[in-house]
């Protein structure tokens, strides 16, 4: 379960390994492709590179854009992009703009090249220099919408509901999981000795602070009641309630690669969102559902 793949301790986003294949793929065609006159391959290969950059960045911005409300209050969360706010959709639109402005381009260039070396520029000349773009930059927009698609049929057929476990409190009280539904809840996987998890824990706190109508739950895997005591203190902000797995029995059940974890439940209890990695206080907010206005 979840948006990631570990690799070791590392936990790589499937949309980052996607886009690293789709570049690859593009790469790769673009090298089977014979060069045009006028043309380089390595100016289009920069071409490439900017296509899928403006895609990136076309994502970011859009879902930033999308969700400006939560990022109004902290605009320094705009450059957090490891916090996993992007919206493929937007990004997709962008990159395929920019593929297509810079094939005309290509044509463009080829033909001034063919000029400048004294030689009547061919209209297969000029077709090859955008055949340079079009064909490797719609494989790997093609690719990538393929995987988001394949992404999200994952995630649909991965939801199931929360197994119940009999967890403890820091008194060392019994603690039913998962709490009974009635409102949204945000239940965050984590350690004490995972950076990531540490980092974002003062934000969640803060989030907490400001939405009481969704329930939070730390739950924090497999450590001792002295290191995660020794961690809550270092705390400016408490976190409550704080809920021991002291077996990791609900990582193992849900399949989860590492840590922090984020699961997102509705007020039924269903399971909305599963998000690996760390979040940024304007991310963890945009993902919350709307303030319930009862």
């Amino acid at each position: 379960m979840g948006d990631s793949i570990a690799l070791g301790p590392l936990l790589l986003p499937l949309q980052a390994v996607l886009l690293v294949l789709a570049t690859a793929l593009a790469l790769g065609l673009l090298s089977l492709l014979p060069e045009a006159p006028g043309a380089p391959r390595k100016r289009a290969e920069s071409r490439l590179f900017r296509v899928l950059a403006t895609g990136v960045i076309g994502a970011r911005l859009g879902w930033v854009g999308l969700n400006w409300q939560a990022y109004a209050a902290t605009p320094g969360a705009v450059l957090a992009f490891r916090d996993g706010g992007y919206s493929p959709a937007i990004g997709l639109i962008c990159a395929a703009s920019v593929l297509i402005v810079s094939a005309v381009r290509a044509g463009a260039s080829s033909r001034a090249g063919c000029i400048a070396d004294r030689r009547a520029p061919l209209s297969a000349d000029i077709q090859l220099a955008r055949r340079q773009l079009l064909l490797p930059g719609a494989a790997a927009l093609l690719l990538i919408v393929l995987g988001q698609a394949g992404l999200a049929l994952r995630a649909a057929a991965e939801v199931q509901p929360l197994p119940r476990l009999t967890l403890q409190t820091l008194d060392g009280a019994a603690y039913a999981f998962p709490p009974a539904p009635g409102r949204p809840q945000v239940i965050n996987l984590w350690a004490s000795w995972c950076g990531p998890c540490r980092r974002e824990m003062p934000a969640f706190a803060r989030v907490q602070a400001r939405r009481p109508d969704v329930d939070f739950i730390y739950l924090n895997i497999g450590e001792r009641r002295d290191e995660i005591d020794a961690f809550l203190r270092s705390l400016q902000q408490p976190l409550v309630p704080v809920v021991l797995d002291i077996d990791a029995q609900l990582p193992a059940q849900i399949a989860v690669r590492g840590y922090p974890t984020t699961l997102f439940l509705d007020a039924a209890g269903r399971l909305q969102r599963v998000r690996s990695g760390e979040l940024s206080e304007a991310s963890l907010q945009a993902l919350l559902p709307a303030p319930s206005t009862e």
